[in-house]
């Protein structure tokens, strides 16, 4: 028990006790135990008694709870003992934030990065080397959340550069330099045609935001000379091999070596891989031909009317006038641009000066009687003068003066004839010639015929009666005539008849017969023999009018052969016509005439008339079967032989990949074909029009399409800018098909971006284009949005270029709406617009309440939650 000592101590104990009750008081403690429920700032109690709910008995529990975005510090239970709350009472704090961890990144704050972050706190986030933050940079923490989602960082991606005559290919697709490209993913550079890459890294790796190796380039390909036969390539003042490679834009320069010319542009441009135009070629040098006076200068068969370049090994044949004859040789042939002589002259033609039998040829003064032993070659030049001169005892017959003209003489050459004789008066006969007229002159040689008158005949001590006429002097004198018979001996071979009896002639002793003046006797020949004489002759005055008959073997006729020549072997002549006699004991020779081959014996013999074979024929020659390269022969009209018969055909047919050149039926003609051999020629390709670019043939523009060109022409495609080549650029014609599929150029496109929430349209047209959709180049796109989005940025139009966009398209964002703010009833809100991003709500008191807030405004966030602290409130008290 507690005791009071004096007034004082009483005072004191009272006044304990009023502190001790409005203690309880202030916490709730009540008289008689209860407990009131407390308030607690941004929460609640709560307790289940309805009746009372500000009433709390004694060892009841109250709940505590705290509003939205804060946490209770404390217990959340309290009891209610004796007037007080066990444990202490709890209060609501502002949540605070989870700690961020994001890998490969770095984050800086206020507080500690291992403890939970404090409400109003901000963090930064930065990212290591080689990544890149996806997300903002800076977190603000409110009320335990964080103000946006947590950023990551993820490896940096790689910018392409751009590659000028170049092409970037990512996963197989032709992908712009304005690309990102993921890290660890690979890009390929490629070169359009006629570029190569400049490094052997045309593949590089992208490695946290760097590239694996520096980007290549792509230079103009170098080109790789020709060998040219016969010269040589300069390039940069060195003669260089098939192996050296020159450079764009440089020039090689090609040099023939001596005794060769160049045919074609010496110096040859190399433009991305490709020669300016062909090589050319050092072929031997031409040879100038010459112009030859009164004379002709054939090439092939072809007059040259002028100067004209002949070619290495090609001859030229030189022919004169008629009246002109050729000094020098007839053929001059070009050697490496030199001819094998000199080209003849044509001077008038000499004449051949002719022996004069009996006479002199004057000629310059000199007398020539063997004119070819004193005169060289036995010519006379043009325009000289020969005169001509008879021996004594000949007379001249003809113009005794002649002149040369271009090989001919002015007149015939004249004779020198014997003189003549005049006759003698016979006594008791006459002079007659051998047909028994009597003649009063007689020529040189000519024999002349004493006949005695009837009864008569030439002594036989006097002089022969057959007097012979030389140079115009008797060879005997002239006899007188004497009474005489004729005698006729056996003839060999035949039979002699007289007064129409054949005469039997004792041919142990034959005595000849003896025929009285005037009396004929007559010869018969054997079988197989003939008589060239008459067969009747006469006896006048003991001799016989005319030669006596003698029996010749028969001579045999001889026949002309069609198309072929009979030539007489002992006479070494021809047979001129049909039935010319061929004497006995002679042979004749046939030959047939090109075209022909003989039928029958060549060669025959006369033997008394009859010849000792039957005539051959001459017949048309076949033609030896012709062999095609690359080809076959087929016998239309008989069976194939090695030979094809006059008039009979040939057919011809070339292999697979060959074509013919010529005719396919030929047809044989007295040994020759009447038409050129054909040849089976590699087949042509056919070029067809290509769009989009260019065609080079063997290094020429090619300016007419669907027109074939030669097997192993070179086909080099160059497309036009915006296109490229599909297939290999560079093919070769080889037997009508060409080394690969013959290129195209393909339009450089591009592909439709996808864009999230919007969609892509065409500028010019106006038409929507679908994601994925190949865009044609030069046409241009542009977004638009769908509902409820916003492009991200100022409008932007991107153009298809060389498979490129021009320009990044931007995409559509979700607009992002704050809901309205739930404020106290006294607390006004002013939006500034549209609830969406970046939108302002400024708060004010309503009448005269007292704001009771740091935050004046908030503002829409991205993921539309307000930024702000604490909601404001509006309170002056009571």
């Amino acid at each position: 028990m507690v005791k009071f000592q004096g007034k004082m101590d009483l005072y004191f104990c009272l006044f304990l006790i009023l502190a001790f009750v409005e203690k309880l008081f202030v916490e709730g403690a009540i008289i008689g135990g209860n407990c009131t429920l407390p308030d607690i700032q941004n929460g609640l109690f709560l307790h289940l008694n309805a009746d009372e709910p500000k009433i709390i008995r004694p060892n009841e529990i109250v709940y505590a709870s705290c509003n939205k975005g804060y946490s209770l510090d404390g217990s959340p239970e309290i009891i209610c003992r004796n007037g007080l709350w066990t444990p202490n009472l709890p209060v609501c704090q502002p949540k605070k934030c989870s700690v961020v961890s994001i890998p490969n990144g770095i984050i800086t704050s206020n507080s500690s990065s291992t403890e939970p972050i404090s409400h109003k706190t901000y963090i930064y986030i930065k990212c290591s080397p080689g990544f890149l933050l996806d997300g903002t940079s800076s977190l603000f923490c409110n009320f335990g959340k964080w103000s946006s989602e947590i950023p990551s960082c993820v490896p940096m991606h790689c910018q392409p550069d751009d590659v000028d005559n170049g092409i970037l290919i990512h996963e197989g697709v032709v992908v712009q330099s304005s690309k990102k490209i993921p890290h660890e993913d690979t890009i390929m550079v490629s070169c359009i045609n006629g570029y190569t890459v400049s490094t052997d890294f045309s593949h590089l790796t992208c490695q946290f935001g760097k590239w694996s190796s520096p980007f290549p380039s792509c230079e103009p390909e170098p080109c790789v000379p020709h060998k040219v036969p016969n010269g040589r390539v300069f390039y940069s003042g060195q003669d260089i091999s098939a192996e050296t490679k020159v450079h764009d834009s440089h020039t090689a320069t090609v040099i023939c070596g001596s005794d060769y010319i160049l045919h074609g542009e010496n110096a040859l441009t190399c433009s991305k891989g490709v020669w300016s135009h062909d090589f050319p070629s050092c072929l031997p040098k031409f040879c100038s031909s010459q112009l030859v006076a009164q004379g002709e200068v054939l090439y092939f068969g072809k007059e040259l009317q002028k100067e004209t370049n002949i070619e290495h090994r090609s001859s030229v044949y030189i022919s004169c006038k008629p009246g002109y004859v050729n000094i020098g040789s007839t053929k001059v042939t070009c050697s490496y641009g030199h001819w094998s002589q000199n080209f003849p002259t044509c001077v008038p033609s000499s004449c051949h000066a002719q022996t004069v039998l009996h006479g002199m040829v004057k000629y310059l003064e000199q007398k020539l009687i063997n004119v070819c032993s004193t005169l060289s070659d036995g010519l006379v030049s043009h325009s000289h003068v020969v005169s001509i001169k008879c021996l004594e005892g000949f007379k001249l017959q003809g113009t005794d003066i002649l002149t040369c003209k271009f090989g001919n003489w002015s007149d015939k050459f004249p004779e020198c004839h014997p003189a003549k004789c005049d006759t003698e008066a016979v006594e008791n006969g006459k002079v007659v010639d051998e047909e028994g007229t009597e003649i009063r002159t007689a020529v040189h040689s000519q024999q002349v015929l004493i006949l005695c008158n009837n009864g008569y005949r030439l002594p036989r001590e006097n002089a022969a009666s057959m007097i012979k006429c030389y140079y115009g002097e008797w060879t005997y004198p002239f006899p007188a005539c004497v009474p005489e018979n004729c005698s006729a001996n056996a003839v060999l071979n035949g039979q002699v008849s007289y007064n129409d009896s054949v005469v039997e002639f004792n041919m142990l002793d034959p005595k000849p017969l003896q025929v009285p003046h005037k009396q004929y006797v007559e010869v018969s020949c054997m079988n197989g023999f003939s008589t060239t004489d008459r067969t009747k002759v006469m006896c006048v005055s003991g001799k016989w009018l005319q030669r006596f008959p003698t029996c010749y073997p028969n001579s045999c006729q001889a026949y002309t052969v069609a198309n072929g020549i009979t030539h007489i072997i002992e006479q070494n002549s021809v047979l001129k016509e049909w039935g010319q006699l061929v004497p006995h004991g002679l042979s004749v020779n046939i030959t047939c005439k090109i075209g022909h081959e003989l039928s029958g014996p060549s060669n025959l013999k006369c033997l008394y008339g009859n010849w000792t074979g039957d005539f051959p024929e001459c017949t048309p020659k076949s033609c030896p079967a012709i062999k095609v390269k690359n080809g076959k022969e087929s016998y239309v009209d008989d069976e194939a032989t090695s030979f094809v018969k006059h008039d009979m055909f040939l057919h011809i047919s070339c292999d697979e990949g060959y074509q013919l050149d010529g005719a396919s039926k030929i047809k044989c003609s007295q040994g020759f074909w009447c038409s050129p051999s054909p040849k089976c020629e590699p087949k042509q390709c056919l070029v067809k029009e290509v769009t989009g670019g260019t065609i080079q043939v063997n290094g020429k523009q090619l300016a007419v399409y669907d027109k074939p060109v030669d097997h192993l022409s070179i086909a080099v495609m160059k497309c036009h800018r915006s296109f490229v080549v599909n297939g290999i650029p560079k093919v070769q014609c080889l037997f009508g098909k060409w080394s690969s599929e013959f290129p195209t150029c393909n339009e450089l496109v591009c592909e439709a971006p996808t864009i999230m929430n919007g969609k892509l349209k065409d500028v010019s047209s106006g038409k929507f284009v679908n994601a994925g959709d190949t865009v044609a180049a030069n046409v241009s796109l542009t977004v638009e949005c769908n509902p409820d989005h916003s492009l991200k940025g100022p409008p932007v139009v991107a153009k298809c270029d060389m498979a490129k966009w021009t320009n990044e398209l931007q995409s559509c964002e979700k607009n992002t709406y704050c809901r309205e703010l739930k404020v106290d009833k006294e607390v006004q809100v002013n939006y500034n617009g549209p609830l969406s991003e970046g939108s302002v709500a400024q708060f004010a008191c309503k009448n005269d309440f007292c704001f009771k807030s740091n935050d004046e405004k908030a503002i829409c966030g991205k993921n539309g939650q307000w930024i702000i602290g604490n909601i404001p409130t509006c309170d002056c008290g009571s």
